[in-house]
Parts: C-alpha cells; sequence; structure tokens
C-alpha cells in the first residue's frame, strides 16, 4: 500500500512539473487580448542619422527585434565618406532583416555602454520611440582624413619687423667694478631674417685704467622655406652631450619646427580617437581636468596645447551629442628635447672655426674648415636614436645615442643614454 502510494506521489508531482513547464512556456508568448499587433512588422517612414548627421527619411519595416529598409542603396549613396570599392559590401550590410539593438539605446538611467556600435561592416540602432535609425559603419570602410600630419603655415605676408632683447649684469668690489649689457635682436622681413647677437663690457680696477669691449658674438642672415631653416654668417653648430657647439663662419641647413601650425602641442604624444558622433572630449590625469574641447564626428587629433610638459597617463573621457559616455586610459609624453613623432630632425653647418684667442671687435676666424652634421629621430611613441658628426682637418668625432620616455609616478621623464663615442 506504502508503495502504491508513494508511486502515484511521484507521478502527480511529475505531471504537475510539466503543466507548469508548458504554462511557463505559454505565457512566455502570451500576447493580451487587443495587443496582436505589436508582434507584426509596423510600416513607416524613419528618420536616418549617420555620425550624428541627419540623411533622411525612408520607409521601412520593423519589428521589436529586426527592421527592414525598403531601399538601403539609395540610403547609402546619401553616405559621401564611404570609400567607393566598399561601398557594395555596405550596402549588403544594411539589406534584409537588421537587428535592431535596441538595448544599447541610451537613456536617463544608462549613458555607459550605450549608443555606440561596433560592427564588422555596418549595423544600426533603431529606436522605436522616435522611429530614428543610427546608422554605424566599421572606420576601415570610410575615408579618413590623415591628421596626424602637420600643416604648414603660409607664406609670410609681414613687413618690417624688429624684435629686440637686452639684459645685463653688475659687480663691485671696493677695488674694481664691472657690468655687461647684451643685446639680441631680430630683424625680419616675411620668412628673411637677420639675427645679431651684440655685447658691451666695462671693467674698473683700482689705480688701473678702465678697459671696454665690444663684441659681435653671432651676426647672420636667415631663410626659412618650409620647414627649413637656411643661415649663413656667423653661425653656431648644435651641440650634444659630448660635442658642444662650435663658432663658425659659414652656413648651416636646419629642420625647424617653427612653421607648423600645431606648433604649441607638436612635441605632444599623438592622440586620435575614432567619434562616431560630434563630441566633447575632456582630459584628465589624476582626476584633475587638463583640457577639454568639442570635435565633429569621424577620425580626430586631440588638442594637447594646454597639457603639461612629462610622462604621465591621462584619461580620455568622451561624451557624445546622443547622450553616451565612454573613457579610456592612454600613456602621453610631451617633451622639446627629443623630436616629435614622424618628424625627424637634421642639421648640417660647414665653415671656418672661430679663433678663440682673438681679443677684437668682431670675432677673428681660423684657416680650419670644420664640417658638422646631426640627425635625431623618435622611432616609436617611447624611444628614438640621434646622432652628432664632427670634422676637422686632423681630427674626425662621432656620437651614437638613444632615448627613452617613460613615466615615474608623475610628470617625470626619464632618458636612457648608451652613447658611443669615436675619434680617429
Amino acid at each position: 500500500m506504502f508503495h502504491k502510494s508513494l508511486n502515484l506521489s511521484l507521478l502527480l508531482c511529475v505531471l504537475c512539473t510539466c503543466s507548469i513547464t508548458v504554462a511557463s512556456a505559454q505565457e512566455e508568448h502570451f500576447v493580451p487580448a487587443g495587443f496582436e499587433d505589436l508582434n507584426k512588422a509596423h510600416e513607416s517612414i524613419i528618420d536616418v542619422y549617420q555620425a550624428g548627421k541627419f540623411i533622411g527619411s525612408y520607409p521601412a519595416r520593423y519589428t521589436p527585434e529586426a527592421i527592414k529598409f525598403d531601399n538601403p542603396a539609395v540610403i547609402v549613396s546619401k553616405i559621401n565618406n564611404i570609400q567607393a570599392k566598399d561601398r557594395r559590401l555596405i550596402i549588403d550590410s544594411l539589406s534584409g532583416d537588421l537587428k535592431t539593438n535596441a538595448d544599447l539605446i541610451c537613456s536617463a538611467f544608462q549613458r555607459q555602454e550605450c549608443g555606440i556600435l561596433k560592427p564588422d561592416n555596418a549595423g544600426v540602432i533603431f529606436n522605436e520611440k522616435k522611429l530614428r535609425t543610427d546608422i554605424f559603419i566599421n572606420p576601415h570602410f570610410l575615408q579618413q582624413k590623415d591628421v596626424s600630419s602637420l600643416s604648414l603655415l603660409p607664406k609670410s605676408t609681414s613687413g618690417l619687423s624688429v624684435s629686440n632683447f637686452i639684459n645685463g649684469s653688475t659687480q663691485g668690489t671696493d677695488q674694481t667694478k664691472s657690468y655687461n649689457v647684451y643685446t639680441n635682436s631680430i630683424l625680419a622681413y616675411e620668412n628673411f631674417h637677420i639675427n645679431s647677437n651684440i655685447s658691451y663690457s666695462h671693467q674698473s680696477i683700482k689705480n688701473q685704467s678702465d678697459q671696454t669691449n665690444w663684441l659681435v658674438n653671432n651676426l647672420n642672415t636667415g631663410l626659412t622655406v618650409n620647414n627649413y631653416e637656411l643661415d649663413a654668417g656667423a653661425i653656431q653648430t648644435a651641440g650634444d652631450l659630448f660635442l658642444p657647439g662650435q663658432s663658425i663662419l659659414g652656413v648651416s641647413a636646419t629642420t625647424s619646427l617653427n612653421r607648423y601650425a600645431q606648433n604649441s602641442d607638436v612635441f605632444g604624444t599623438p592622440i586620435i580617437l575614432f567619434l562616431p558622433f560630434p563630441s566633447k572630449v575632456s582630459i584628465y590625469s589624476d582626476n584633475k581636468l587638463l583640457s577639454s574641447n568639442f570635435y565633429p564626428a569621424g577620425r580626430q587629433k586631440i588638442n594637447t596645447e594646454n597639457l603639461p610638459t612629462g610622462a604621465y597617463e591621462i584619461t580620455l573621457k568622451t561624451e557624445a551629442e546622443n547622450g553616451s559616455v565612454s573613457q579610456e586610459t592612454q600613456f602621453f609624453s610631451k617633451t622639446t628635447r627629443i623630436p616629435p613623432l614622424h618628424h625627424p630632425q637634421y642639421g648640417f653647418q660647414v665653415g671656418y672655426l672661430q679663433d678663440r684667442y682673438g681679443n677684437n671687435t668682431f670675432q677673428h676666424y681660423s684657416n680650419n674648415l670644420l664640417l658638422s652634421a646631426q640627425v635625431s629621430t623618435r622611432l616609436t611613441k617611447y624611444w628614438g636614436i640621434n646622432s652628432t658628426m664632427l670634422t676637422l682637418p686632423k681630427h674626425n668625432y662621432l656620437s651614437l645615442g638613444s632615448f627613452f620616455v617613460t613615466s615615474c609616478d608623475s610628470y617625470c621623464i626619464i632618458y636612457w643614454h648608451n652613447w658611443c663615442y669615436l675619434c680617429y
């Protein structure tokens, strides 16, 4: 009797479980009376946007799960920055039933990880309440402007101008008194300039005659052509740790960063972002706001003009116009001691070496012909190489080096030098 009761109970439990399962399955697909049309496909005119720009309104059929445009080829034809060879692929990707991705719609309660779609080819986020579709296309298929290159300023059209810097020093005791005055002047007309560096010194020693001396340290003329500086006259060669600069009477040709339009941020690590929508990008370091600017949609170079020099991590916070918010962390370095990425610096000077034993207003120069050349380039964001060569009639010098940039706590740059110094 006990076994029969037990078997009957088990049978009832199994039947009940099956009934509950069937009932649950029925509830999942159950649509209340009068609401049957909710799961049916609807036809309407949908507003279509790409990169935050209104493209047009086009007919489509949609359900809560999928949307299908009547003529996706017409929509794609209105998007001008798709590469020609990829247009057929994008049309095919936007044909047929497309997933609405309604779960990615931003709201007042959801701003993180929303509003952005990263498709393999192309996809959409469809907002049924607003009858709005945002099209997202993989950046690989879009024509992108070259934001990594630096543009040059136009040729100068300014007239005659003069810049003059004067400083001085003085000292004295009961026995001696002296003072010095230095002046550094630039006379310029358009891209042509004349540089002069002149000093005057006066010394009084008790019971001795006063000594005065005028000295023209540098006097040269130059021309700026694109990103090159051409100079001739009394000039100074570039130097490094082992080979100090030399005063020569000759000519010089060097690369220059003075003509670049983005001169203020040229020495910083380039920060490139692809923005699906017009966005505000803010830069933080140690939770402190360093910069904030608005950018249009597309591939953009972020302005680092106001960022301090050093090597440190920064946080980029992007707030798109559709309400989505995202952020990422990058390593950033900014220094004038090494060349910018993709912009190696070169220098070449040739002339007669200054006679350092002269004591006249104008420098005397020997018959020793000097040739000097320099190169410095950053191979990656973090390291590069440089070299300096100097040749004299009886001596030749060559120095080789490398530099490395990294963070050390905050606002710190470390240079690692491995120098090879040859004399032959």
